[in-house]
């Protein structure tokens, strides 16, 4: 224990001696401590001394202050686009850069809150975080330097009726973007205001004529192929190059320089479907009837028949397909299975519908399947102006109205007016109508330009009977 006073008594000994010394000394540290902890916190919301954004100083700002700095480094982006006389004048916003201001504030106020050391050594140096869309900068400039911008023309392959020949393409003109885009990405490092002069490269098609003449070459040795569809061990449509060409499709390839051809399956499906299958002897043939709102057939107006349809149609056209693009003859069997007919229905609103039959003039109004109005005092079209027969429906009425009146030799004539109860149902002005001029010699004749003509109480009663869409059967 008196060992360890006497060792320590000499430290106190020569701080007593120096005590200025001392004093100064703490004082010092204390100093340094204050102001290296004042120092932190001022700067704890604030950007550090010495950090740089693209080489602006924004020591000490404060988020509000660092925004303005951005906003105004954006302003100061600017390229001065010119093609010979012409100049256009393009901001941040036109050359398509968007900068991410929460982003590099976030990062420039972290600064501020670093260790001690970083914070008076530290020089950080920002650059601007932002996005940039070529596409809106290539869209500006050639939304306003339209005449550097010609897009070129693909070669053609075409179908001239007999084979396939190829149209010749053309070179385009495009703007050498590679050069923009590099101009544009500098100023995001180094925002201010820059001129840019345009220069253009020659754009080429995506398939040029020779490649053009070469798939219609091979598309040509397609169209003669001796191609056979077959049922019952009858040829029963030979496939000819107009079909061919209906279902051949070109897809350019700008990799490879050339058309890749190809055959579409559902277009030969349909054509199957539609046009071959229509060759088969005993096609079922629909059923057209009247109908109520249930389905009930009221009256068949055109009886139907039971037939054949194809069963092998899609293996058909893939059959097709692959012979084609092996480039072979060959003959495709298509099989078949009994089809009953459809019916197509014409539905009868409220189960009312009207027939007119030309050969013993008569108008029947019909609820279902019973008669409950008739009348043959009537007259029909005349022979060069015959009132036309089939299902139809009524389209539209008219309570009074003017009619044209072509002369006798079809010169025109005044119009016949207070014509009442127009009931209209087919396609030209195909009517029921009063015939005021109506007179025991002219009923039962063929005197009108198509229309039925009745006395006005009988016309009246076709007229509240029918209501748009109900079905008119003249035969």
């Amino acid at each position: 224990m008196e060992k360890l006073k006497n060792k320590v008594r000499p430290h106190f000994a020569w701080i007593k001696k120096h005590w200025v010394f001392s004093v100064v000394a703490l004082t010092a540290v204390l100093l340094l401590a204050v102001t290296m902890i004042s120092t932190m916190l001022f700067y704890r919301d604030k950007a550090a001394p010495g950090t740089t954004i693209v080489g602006v100083n924004v020591s000490g700002q404060t988020e509000e202050q660092l925004r303005k700095t951005l906003f105004d480094l954006e302003k100061k982006i600017r390229l001065d686009i010119s093609y010979d006389d012409k100049t256009v004048g393009a901001n941040a916003r036109d050359l398509g850069i968007e900068i991410n201001s929460d982003k590099v504030v976030d990062e420039a106020l972290k600064t501020g809150r670093r260790n001690v050391f970083a914070l008076f050594f530290a020089r950080p140096e920002l650059d601007l975080v932002a996005k940039y869309d070529n596409q809106k900068s290539h869209d500006f400039v050639n939304q306003n330097f339209t005449e550097l911008t010609a897009d070129p023309i693909d070669a053609q392959v075409v179908f001239n009726g007999t084979q396939f020949v190829a149209q010749p393409g053309a070179d385009g003109k495009a703007i050498n973007v590679k050069k923009f885009d590099e101009a544009i990405r500098d100023l995001m490092h180094n925002p201010r205001t820059e001129k840019f002069i345009i220069t253009t490269d020659d754009a080429s098609p995506t398939v040029n004529t020779a490649a053009a003449d070469k798939a219609a070459a091979a598309a040509n040795t397609r169209l003669g192929l001796d191609l056979n569809i077959i049922n019952n061990g009858q040829p029963i449509w030979k496939i000819d190059p107009p079909d061919i060409a209906a279902w051949t499709t070109f897809t350019a390839n700008a990799e490879s320089n050339r058309y890749i051809i190809n055959y579409d399956k559902e277009k030969i499906v349909d054509f199957i479907n539609n046009t071959v299958a229509g060759q088969i002897t005993g096609k079922p043939i629909n059923q057209r009837a009247i109908t109520d709102g249930n389905g009930n057939v009221l009256r068949i107006v055109v009886p139907g028949r039971s037939g054949q349809a194809p069963n092998n149609v899609n293996q058909l056209a893939g059959q097709i397909v692959v012979a084609l693009n092996d480039a072979v003859s060959d003959n495709f069997v298509m099989t078949t299975d009994d089809s009953p007919f459809k019916t197509d229905q014409t539905v009868a609103i409220n189960s009312r519908w009207v027939e007119y039959t030309l050969s013993d003039f008569t108008v029947r109004l019909y609820e279902g399947t019973n008669v409950v109005w008739s009348t043959n005092y009537t007259s029909k079209g005349k022979p060069s102006t015959p009132t036309i027969t089939g299902l139809f429906t009524v389209f539209q009425k008219t309570f009074n109205q003017c009619m044209p009146n072509p002369g006798p030799n079809g010169e025109p004539a005044p119009p016949l007016c207070n014509i009442h109860y127009v009931t209209y149902w087919g396609p030209g002005g195909y009517a029921f109508h009063e015939a005021w001029w109506m007179s025991p010699d002219r009923v039962n004749r063929g005197i009108s330009h198509g229309c039925i003509n009745m006395r006005q109480a009988d016309a009246k009663v076709v007229y509240d009977f029918a209501s748009i869409g109900t079905p008119v059967w003249v035969h």
